[in-house]
């Protein structure tokens, strides 16, 4: 099982900072946002986009994509989202803090790769209703979901600005076309304006046909 934790705010560029802690040595953060998304696809294919792209963007917050664990604690541990418990390769002790700032010692998860740590961080955050959230392309709403599941104690509110912030980059850094936005990406809004009159007199025409064929 995951504890709830406090959200590691921003990843200022390319100097990677984890839950606490020094950074530890890393690709440049636009190219490690690329060897993330790659690892993402790789490991699961035939995820929704939408909850890929989700997952990335907690995930850079949370740690970096497991780089942000300082030397010796939690260094090459592959572990994505600050899950706790013990992972396949074991586990490491690591001092954390709950949102009112009170510090905890907890054994966090080991994985043996990237793609473990992904698919493990995934299973802990994709519950379902988080999944319904992001079939409308809510960051928003898929942020408060996480919350009411006990996923982080921090503000709903400062944790979505900081999802916001890291969608961006990564969006900038990979990309990728975006499915998702603080308040949902309608079909309307994914074809653009001009798109919805079309299909909207198109609609319109085919309703008027019907109504003259049954007169």
């Amino acid at each position: 099982m995951r504890s709830p934790r406090v959200f590691s705010l921003e990843v200022p560029g390319a100097a990677v900072i984890g839950a606490e802690g020094d950074a530890q040595a890393r690709p440049s953060a636009n190219s490690a946002d690329a060897i993330a998304y790659g690892v993402a696809k790789r490991a699961a294919p035939a995820m929704p986009e939408a909850q890929r792209q989700y997952v990335l963007a907690v995930a850079r917050g949370e740690g970096f994509y497991g780089r942000g664990w300082k030397t010796g604690e939690g260094a090459g541990s592959h572990n994505w989202g600050a899950v706790q418990g013990t992972g396949p390769a074991g586990s490491f002790l690591h001092l954390d803090h709950h949102a009112d700032g009170k510090p905890y010692h907890a054994p966090f998860k080991a994985y043996h790769n990237d793609e473990e740590g992904f698919l493990d961080m995934s299973r802990i955050l994709l519950k379902p209703n988080v999944k319904q959230a992001l079939t409308k392309g809510s960051l928003r709403d898929a942020v408060l979901a996480q919350h009411s599941n006990g996923y982080f104690e921090l503000n709903p509110e400062k944790y979505l600005s900081a999802v916001l912030k890291n969608y961006d980059k990564l969006s900038n850094a990979v990309g990728w076309k975006r499915v998702l936005a603080e308040r949902g990406i309608t079909p309307a809004a994914a074809m653009g304006t001009g798109g919805a009159v079309v299909l909207g007199t198109g609609l319109y025409f085919g309703v008027r046909w019907l109504l003259n064929r049954k007169r």
